[in-house]
């Protein structure tokens, strides 16, 4: 996962800066990414998260127990 975001980066850095020509735009795209995602992480329901992981690790642990 670390190495398609770092790819996705680069990619998005190398686009504005080709499109522009300025490396000032791609940083700012950079925040922007930044911004949008800590934006995104606020509704995030870290509880019902965990709950769900649980249950699905026990429903896993089921089955893979039949065999």
């Amino acid at each position: 996962m670390a190495c398609s975001a770092n790819l996705g980066t680069t990619t998005s850095d190398a686009g504005t800066l080709a499109l522009t020509g300025s490396s000032r735009n791609a940083i700012l795209a950079i925040i922007a990414f930044f911004v949008v995602g800590g934006g995104l992480l606020a509704f995030v329901n870290v509880p019902e998260g965990q709950r769900l992981a649980r249950q699905a690790e026990r429903t896993f642990s089921d089955v893979t127990d039949l065999g």
